[in-house]
């Protein structure tokens, strides 16, 4: 497996084995994004989810830091991954800047009340987005754009190595959209993260995007725009 940080083998995803997906073998370092591309139904959000750890893979493994992903403990694979799924939020009751304290409780536990340096950490992501007004905004009153962006904002929160992002810009008008790629090129470099993007956002993920895998034919395998059919 060499030094890379992800390094997939043999891998297969899917619900069933009738129904999955070869994925091919993938090694990969921190630093970069990764745009999942295809058409609805092609096997992204079913690889997210067996990298995230919501469903097993139908057959091989998938390794970070050369360690097996269903090997980290709970609490060990919540500091080390945050995932933003397709899921409407369930907790109309909270505010922006609550939803997005939840990113700080896999460091701090739950009852934990952020620092001076821990909530200017979240001000700072909070100023990034541009989404400052938001805050003290319940959920039950924000947009569903609005709810993606603050949902994106509590998973840059848990301070992980790895994002898994689920269609994150679905529903966001497109100087947004842009806004989120850019931000989101911009921390892969400085912060040294990966970051799994599935989307259909074929122009930003080309512009801002280190690797393409398309997903097609039971298949998905690195390429570009090209190769989309």
């Amino acid at each position: 497996m060499n030094d890379f940080f992800l390094v997939t083998s043999q891998l297969f995803s899917g619900f069933s084995p009738s129904n999955r997906v070869e994925i091919s073998d993938l090694n990969l370092n921190r630093g970069q994004i990764v745009s999942l591309l295809g058409r609805n139904g092609a096997g992204k959000s079913m690889f997210l989810q067996t990298l995230s750890r919501q469903i097993p893979a139908q057959k091989g493994q998938i390794f970070i830091q050369k360690k097996p992903i269903h090997s980290f403990s709970p609490p060990a694979w919540a500091q080390l991954a945050a995932l933003v799924n397709t899921d409407k939020i369930q907790a109309d009751f909270l505010t922006g800047q609550e939803l997005v304290n939840l990113g700080l409780y896999p460091r701090l536990g739950f009852w934990a009340k952020p620092n001076l340096s821990e909530q200017a950490f979240i001000n700072d992501i909070f100023n990034s987005l541009e989404i400052d007004f938001l805050a003290s905004k319940r959920l039950n009153h924000c947009s569903d754009g609005e709810k993606q962006l603050l949902q994106l904002a509590r998973a840059l929160a848990q301070r992980t190595d790895l994002l898994i992002l689920d269609e994150i810009t679905a529903h966001l008008d497109f100087a947004n959209r842009r806004k989120v790629f850019a931000y989101l090129q911009n921390i892969a470099r400085q912060a040294n993260k990966l970051i799994f993007i599935a989307t259909h956002e074929l122009d930003l993920a080309a512009a801002y995007s280190d690797k393409l895998l398309i997903f097609q034919a039971n298949k998905a395998v690195f390429g570009d725009l090209a190769d989309l059919r």
